[in-house]
């Protein structure tokens, strides 16, 4: 994470994530991010206990699969993930891809910043992030999407 607290960087394959506008901003009701994919990078496949995601394509193209179905979207599309569906991100293209995601209500900048702290080098890494992401009521079910 940066000095202002506002840029993550998160130690497995999700490229960085920049806070745009905070919970604590909006009295809780939603976050705002814009997530940066380089080329091959993903998220694992997770789902969202405690909120709900609406995404909109910036720049480049992402592969989502959402639940059982997988699809590609590029820039100016935009997506609805509802709580409990399983989802993963991956960026589809051949150069970086950059999205707008919302998260309602907010309060997800909290996991993004304890995984963010994280040493990339800890043999017990994915442990300790999938710890973080149940008390964020976030949780980890499955791999990358495969590119």
């Amino acid at each position: 994470m940066n000095e202002n607290n506002r840029i993550f960087y998160p130690p497995i394959g999700t490229g960085t994530i920049e806070l745009k506008v905070s919970s604590e901003e909006t009295n809780g009701e939603l976050s705002m991010f814009i997530q940066t994919l380089p080329v091959g990078e993903g998220t694992n496949a997770h789902l969202l206990r405690n909120c709900e995601e609406t995404g909109y394509v910036l720049e480049g193209r992402i592969k989502v699969s959402l639940g059982d179905k997988i699809k590609e979207f590029g820039v100016g599309d935009s997506l609805f993930v509802p709580r409990n569906i399983p989802h993963a991100i991956s960026n589809a293209g051949d150069t970086t891809a950059r999205f707008l995601f919302i998260t309602t209500p907010g309060g997800l900048e909290g996991y993004f910043k304890k995984i963010s702290d994280q040493e990339r080098s800890s043999p017990d890494l994915t442990e300790r992030i999938q710890s973080i992401a149940k008390k964020h009521g976030l949780e980890v079910v499955g791999p990358p999407l495969s590119l």
